[in-house]
């Protein structure tokens, strides 16, 4: 039974990293962050952006518009 309570703990790492690795397999894992300039942001980004979401719906996506000053304060942050 110490055993048990000790290994507990290993046991749910490896579900989790199975669950991870199962993700990946299926390409059902991670994010989208987009910074972009305001003429990339109002113009091709937003058809892209739309198609990815369509094959991709549960994909949690940031969108930041900026001006290229703050591009590379805010690409650093990520």
């Amino acid at each position: 039974m110490a055993l048990y309570k000790e290994s507990e703990a290993i046991f749910a790492l490896h579900a989790k990293l199975e669950n991870r690795v199962r993700d990946l397999r299926e390409n059902r894992s991670g994010h989208l962050s987009i910074v972009a300039t305001p003429p990339l942001a109002y113009s091709i980004i937003p058809s892209a952006l739309s198609r990815f979401l369509r094959r991709c719906p549960e994909t949690p996506v940031f969108f930041d518009v900026r001006r290229y000053e703050g591009i590379k304060e805010a690409c650093s942050a990520m």
